[in-house]
């Protein structure tokens, strides 16, 4: 049974707590670290933890100013400059320190108990990957059945690629004027607690459930699909262009929950330049792909 999360008063679900102490720096780096680059970020020298277990020999950017960063590495029990870069693009590819930790450590135990399986949609056959943890299943594909309302991915179909079918959030909710319910049966659009729970056990982390590729370019960091979630960055279709924008940019999920902004609703939302999963505030009448999960 899914457990009850907090609901968060914000657009984005930040689910990061551990970094909070602050580092003493030595001056005298090993000569074998003289050539080290860093594999982990943090945005400041407080966020470095204590230079101890397994840390030791990791080299950290800490990226205090706009173009200018400093790298460390931890020697000895003190973290040691190493000197600095301006190098900004492969900064943006470097991961977060918190993925070095026991924590993460753990998590990446969890998803090795991800159960993987399919479904079949009794309206049309089709058949779709699901994936399940604790008590929750989700579906691992984008939905695919056709209604009166529902539009290509034109991007995807250039591509090669399944990316499902888009909807706009009337018939997301409501399945246009012929359907009950969009969602195959015994299956639903997520809430903002599936969400939360969804972003608990990624620990926040959007990349975990991107796709391998087609994210932005070769510049930008690619998801790693560790739990078979396999969101590719399908865009949407903007309803007064009449076109699929944002593809390689955006994957975006209508959620059964409405706004109370005009005509507006919210959607589960990863983004090719943000870290964590976003809880976003879209118009109805745009049109994006759905995520359903078991009821």
């Amino acid at each position: 049974m899914m457990k009850k999360k907090n609901l968060y008063p914000l657009f984005f679900v930040p689910i990061l707590s551990f970094l909070a102490c602050t580092a003493d720096v030595g001056y005298a780096p090993n000569e074998k670290h003289l050539n080290v680059s860093p594999s982990y970020k943090v945005e400041k020298m407080t966020d470095l933890p204590a230079c101890e277990g397994d840390f030791e020999n990791v080299a950290v950017r800490v990226m205090e100013y706009w173009n200018l960063h400093k790298d460390y590495v931890c020697n000895g029990g003190f973290w040691v400059f190493l000197g600095t870069t301006e190098d900004t693009r492969s900064s943006d590819k470097l991961a977060d320190l918190e993925e070095a930790s026991p924590e993460m450590k753990k998590k990446r135990q969890d998803f090795l108990s991800v159960r993987k399986s399919t479904i079949t949609d009794s309206r049309d056959g089709r058949k779709y990957k699901v994936i399940e943890f604790e008590g929750v299943t989700w579906m691992a594909e984008n939905l695919d059945f056709e209604t009166e309302n529902s539009k290509e991915n034109t991007a995807c179909i250039e591509r090669g690629l399944n990316c499902g079918l888009l909807y706009n959030w009337r018939d997301a909710v409501n399945g246009g004027e012929n359907y009950s319910d969009l969602c195959p049966d015994g299956f639903r659009l997520p809430t903002e607690d599936d969400v939360s729970f969804l972003s608990d056990f990624v620990a926040g982390y959007a990349y975990i459930l991107k796709s391998t590729d087609y994210w932005d370019d070769e510049d930008s960091r690619q998801g790693t699909d560790e739990i078979g979630f396999n969101a590719l960055p399908a865009g949407f279709r903007d309803d007064y262009r009449n076109a699929v924008q944002g593809f390689g940019f955006s994957a975006n999920y209508w959620s059964g929950t409405v706004s109370e902004s005009y005509q507006s609703a919210y959607a589960m939302s990863l983004t090719y330049s943000y870290e964590y999963i976003g809880w976003v505030i879209r118009d109805q009448y745009d049109y994006y792909s759905i995520r359903c999960l078991k009821d």
